[in-house]
């Protein structure tokens, strides 16, 4: 959530008319604490004119992404032969992984969530409502669209999560208009999980994109 925030007060252009702010339920709040010892980052909630004038730096930071894909690229080369010697002991940790996925499912599992601390509810707070002030200073519709995690819709998993109703509840506080995509679909199909097997399948980003345009336009 902090690079959102500061993607948005470094990169946002004045003919913006529409943010679309999506948040998954799955990480965004981990990666949050641990984001949220990062000074440069957390700078953009403290000072609301801090920026590190990324614009005038673009070339600079190509490069440096170039570079870093480059690297990559590489490693990937050399990992290939290894990954090509490994796909036998792969296929067997595959069948040894489904033996014991089923050997767990024939009992439900508890599934909780780790509960936000009220010091981090309130930097979600603090980082959406300084995105609602640049929205509204650029004249722009801000949305908060909620992404469930697959485990929610599991059907061998006793889900909680205490996050969900604080994340809406300060989302609604501040007047940011909510795509909820738990309510708005995932709840309302049969079969939640086929449009997230992983990450959403081809389907599933179709019909989360339709559902958001529907709310959008």
């Amino acid at each position: 959530m902090l690079k959102e925030l500061a993607s948005m007060r470094e990169y946002l252009d004045i003919k913006t008319k529409k943010i679309i702010w999506l948040f998954y339920e799955g990480n965004d709040l981990s990666e949050l604490v641990g984001k949220s010892k990062n000074q440069i980052l957390i700078n953009y909630v403290q000072n609301k004119n801090y920026s590190q004038k990324l614009k005038n730096k673009q070339k600079y930071i190509d490069n440096i992404v170039t570079s870093d894909i480059k690297a990559e690229e590489i490693k990937y080369k050399y990992k290939t032969n290894y990954f090509k010697s490994s796909i036998l002991l792969h296929n067997t940790r595959n069948i040894i992984n489904a033996y014991v996925n089923i050997l767990c499912c024939e009992k439900y599992i508890d599934y909780k969530s780790e509960t936000l601390s009220d010091k981090n509810f309130k930097l979600v707070s603090n980082i959406l409502s300084q995105a609602k002030s640049i929205s509204t200073d650029l004249g722009a519709d801000l949305y908060f669209v909620y992404i469930p995690e697959r485990n929610r819709y599991e059907k061998k998993v006793k889900y909680i999560n205490k996050n969900y109703k604080n994340i809406i509840n300060i989302v609604d506080d501040l007047d940011i208009k909510i795509i909820d995509l738990h309510k708005e679909f995932f709840e309302n199909k049969k079969n939640p999980i086929r449009f997230m097997p992983g990450h959403f399948s081809i389907k599933g980003y179709e019909e989360v994109t339709k559902k958001i345009l529907e709310f959008t336009n």
